[in-house]
Parts: C-alpha cells; structure tokens; sequence
C-alpha cells in the first residue's frame, strides 16, 4: 500500500458485506457491498459492477492527473532552485530557459516511449533553431534496466529523458 502511494497510484477497497473496512486501507477509496450486490448466482450485478468500474475510472483519472501534477510542480521547483524559470505552456509543455537556450519539456506519467521521444523533437523541431527537447518524468518505481535504456538513448537522440530525481543535476 505504502508503494502505490508513493508512485501516486489509487487503490479501491471492495468490501465484502458482513467485513470491516481494514484500517490499514485508510488511504484507499473503499467500496462496500451488501447483499443486493449479488444476483441469485452469487456473482456481482451489473448495477454493481458498472458503480465499481466508475470509482476506478474516477480514481484512475484523479491519479494520473496528481501524478502529472507533481511532475510539473517539481520540474518548476528545481529550475526555480537552479535561477531558472519554467512557463507552462497551454499545450502542457513546460518551457524553460536555462544556459541561454530555451528547452520545450514535455512532462509525463509513466516513462517514455519512442513515439513521445519522436514527436517531442518535431514540436521543438518546429518551434524553431534555438530550442531543444527534453521529456521529464517521475523515475521512482523505474526499473534500473529501463532507467540504463534511457540514459543510454541520451547518449545518441536529440531528445533527453530526465527523470525528476535527476532534475538538479540536469539543471545546474
């Protein structure tokens, strides 16, 4: 529990009738269900179903958009720290200047992939010849295998993937 609420993930506690809620769960959003959410079956209604998958939906979505949040919050931060600034932008790039050239951020959730890498260099491609590409993502929970693929991507593409633990280093 205490890992998926570091890397900012929602957990649902479905609670079967007639069981506590586990106080060790307080974090989580609990769903608890009664006898009417059985069919004559004993498998869950529709009704039921439809009202869990909702809270996931709604806890899913809540949760990606604190995780971003964060990412950007930090990013702001630590270039504040180094005596940078960092714009947001309404496309929801970050915009920062930092050594005399402008660096188009594009934060994200999860880590990168290489359509993100690809399309995140055209947009800096087209924003013009003085600004470079970097994605910035939260690295906590990141497999040290996948973390070594992205710092070995930076040694050849345009593009940098720098992950938030490395943002005052990358910024100084």
């Amino acid at each position: 529990m205490t890992r998926a609420q570091n890397l900012g993930l929602g957990v649902i506690q479905v609670v079967w009738p007639a069981e506590p809620l586990r106080q060790d769960m307080d974090l989580c959003v609990p769903v608890v269900l009664s006898h009417t959410s059985f069919d004559a079956d004993g498998r869950l209604t529709k009704t039921t179903l439809t009202a869990i998958l909702n809270e996931v939906e709604a806890i899913r979505a809540r949760s990606y958009a604190a995780r971003r949040a964060r990412v950007v919050v930090d990013l702001q931060a630590f270039a504040v720290a180094a005596g940078t600034v960092a714009h947001l932008q309404p496309d929801g790039t970050v915009d920062v200047q930092h050594g005399g050239r402008r660096i188009r951020v594009q934060p994200v959730v999860g880590h990168p992939e290489s359509q993100l890498i690809h399309d995140t260099h055209d947009s800096c491609s087209s924003a013009g010849p003085d600004t470079v590409g970097a994605i910035v993502f939260d690295d906590l929970g990141l497999y040290p295998s996948k973390n070594a693929h992205l710092r070995w991507l930076n040694t050849y593409l345009p593009v940098r993937a720098v992950g938030v633990s490395e943002l005052p280093v990358w910024l100084s």
